[in-house]
């Protein structure tokens, strides 16, 4: 639980709002492609396409 809080807490400090984020974006700060479906599951992150989010 701890780490999705750290990631959640990174989205809302750095990612773009109101603009997709893809894959490659949030490897480049260590968000792997599992931890973003947690994020999806969670509610923190829309899915858009099987590369695109919102958050």
């Amino acid at each position: 639980m701890e780490d999705i809080t750290r990631l959640v807490q990174f989205l809302m400090d750095f990612a773009p709002r109101g603009e997709p984020l893809d894959l490659g974006f949030l490897a480049e700060y260590g968000v792997t492609s599992v931890e973003a479906s947690h994020l999806v599951t969670g509610g923190w992150l829309r899915r858009l396409s099987d590369d695109a989010y919102l958050l």
